[in-house]
């Protein structure tokens, strides 16, 4: 197809707002102690597969936020390559560090690829437009459970023509007096895994026995070789929650698994 009849059978709308808040006056001042600020920005854009009233549509919905100030491209960059980002183009290991940016180029490259990808598929099957409908939306929150820690969790929804939605949490914690990440080996003891996996397997099993589902009949109880200790964690007020996406240890219709642990029940294995 020529590229101006392609422009003709495409309608592109880009929405981009920029705007300095998001944070509340909480979280800001914490921020400030460490010469930090939260710029929250938006960017909404929705492509049209043809100029019809029955086109399909992909529709991108971001609303984040990105640090500004001292170690603040170690953040970003943290965040960058975190997973959340996920293109034949790019690279979720880019080394950006400026993720306005970034997630301006993302939107761009995923945008082309579904033009790319499913245009020749809707030519060829015009008499199903809602199969090529696709759906991406991000947002963010920023928590400040505990002295010196900044807790960024992002929200990953997606939904492709009339299947299911896909929900993803992704929580990155970080030290902000160094900017950087704050690993389950900063956190713990040598030879912890074994012990906190067991605590826990045991919560989730009993989760799952509580479950109204036919997990228990039809897959049987979890065991310590389905288990793991996910690197996608919230540090909170005399806890950390573990989060385990949907699909990641349980059935889909589980739902996504959040697993607290608290301070007493990790002492002996906290450092």
């Amino acid at each position: 197809m020529h590229k101006k009849e392609k422009m003709r059978n495409l309608l592109l709308v880009i929405v981009l707002t920029l705007f300095a808040s998001g944070c509340d006056d909480n979280h800001n001042n914490v921020l400030k102690k460490y010469g930090l600020q939260a710029i929250s920005f938006a960017i909404d854009s929705t492509t049209y597969l043809a100029n019809n009233a029955h086109s399909p549509k992909c529709e991108v919905s971001i609303q984040m936020q990105c640090m500004r100030g001292n170690n603040a491209p170690k953040i970003n960059q943290a965040l960058i390559q975190s997973g959340f980002l996920v293109t034949n183009s790019l690279s979720q290991t880019i080394e950006s560090t400026d993720m306005e940016k970034t997630l301006r180029t993302f939107v761009s490259q995923y945008m082309d690829e579904y033009i790319n990808t499913y245009g020749p598929l809707y030519r060829a099957d015009s008499a199903n437009p809602t199969t090529y409908n696709r759906r991406y939306q991000l947002k963010s929150e920023l928590q400040n459970n505990q002295k010196d820690i900044l807790t960024y969790i992002i929200y990953l929804s997606t939904a492709a023509g009339t299947s299911q939605t896909s929900n993803q949490t992704i929580a990155k914690n970080f030290n902000l007096k160094t900017g950087e990440l704050i690993t389950l080996s900063d956190l713990f003891i040598e030879g912890y895994e074994e012990s906190v996996k067991d605590i826990i397997l045991e919560k989730l099993q009993r989760r799952l026995k509580n479950h109204r589902t036919g997990y228990q009949k039809q897959e049987g109880s979890l065991t310590d070789g389905d288990i793991y200790i996910t690197d996608n964690y919230v540090i909170g007020k005399n806890k950390i929650t573990f989060i385990y996406c949907e699909d990641e240890i349980a059935p889909h219709e589980c739902g996504e698994m959040r697993v607290d642990l608290s301070q007493s029940e990790l002492k002996k294995y906290l450092k």
